[in-house]
């Protein structure tokens, strides 16, 4: 996805690999007591597209930088359709909105205020 070896934090003299729409993740683990389950996107690396369960939330990591993500305003399943935080800070998007449908949103990956990506949130039906 990405070919800046210092985003990455790869040293290797070998090109990074090409994902595409389908490099999805989804984990079958469920947290109890209340707690939520946290699905984690790595900032350069996999997933593109991360799957949520209800009362699951996306949680974003970058060392390389700040570290920002935004959703379209008319269609994000979040209480807050932009999210930052400073370099090595876990970046937490909640839980979905209540009532919100199960379905496909996408946003942009920011990086010191340069774009380097995009990603997909999908939702689960109940």
């Amino acid at each position: 996805m990405f070919e800046n070896r210092e985003l990455s934090g790869r040293s290797e003299d070998r090109p990074l690999p090409v994902l595409d729409r389908q490099d999805v993740v989804s984990c079958g683990w469920r947290l109890t007591r209340g707690k939520m389950a946290e699905r984690p996107v790595l900032v350069g690396l996999i997933p593109q597209a991360v799957v949520l369960d209800v009362g699951d939330q996306v949680s974003w990591m970058s060392d390389a930088g700040n570290l920002r993500v935004e959703f379209d305003v008319n269609r994000c399943p979040f209480g807050s359709n932009i999210f930052q935080a400073p370099v090595g800070m876990r970046l937490l998007s909640g839980p979905p909105r209540v009532g919100i449908k199960a379905g496909a949103y996408k946003y942009r990956v920011w990086l010191n205020d340069q774009m380097v990506g995009q990603g997909e949130v999908i939702l689960r039906e109940k």
